[in-house]
């Protein structure tokens, strides 16, 4: 019994590494920045066109849900209660649209956007 114990610890605690670690804060930063400076035709494109969908899709639904986790609407930064993630994705959806809004306005690379919208 102790054995089956641990592996479940074992496994929950590759998977919290695993989610962590893909956690789009952290793939999204690097991905675009690559992108947006390979594709932009000079550096203050690629960084104006970078930190549009970083703010977008990164930073201002992690800053939603870690008030929502603050203020005790939203149990963790996982969003683990399905009936509690109703609104920070709508919130998220949202921010990705006005996003591709901003990039799309500022005539973004179609390579950037086509990385960001599938």
């Amino acid at each position: 019994m102790e054995k089956a114990s641990e592996d479940r610890t074992l496994q929950q605690q590759l998977a919290r590494v695993v989610s962590e670690i893909s956690n789009p804060l952290f793939v999204a930063l690097p991905t675009f920045l690559v992108i947006a400076l390979v594709t932009a035709p000079d550096v203050v494109h690629a960084f104006l066109w970078w930190i549009i969908p970083i703010l977008g899709i990164s930073v201002a639904p992690f800053l939603f849900i870690w008030q929502g986790v603050r203020k005790g609407k939203l149990t963790d930064h996982h969003v683990s209660q399905r009936e509690q993630r109703f609104v920070p994705l709508f919130f998220g959806l949202t921010c990705m649209l006005l996003s591709f809004a901003g990039l799309y306005a500022l005539h973004a690379s179609p390579i950037l956007i086509a990385t960001w919208w599938r």
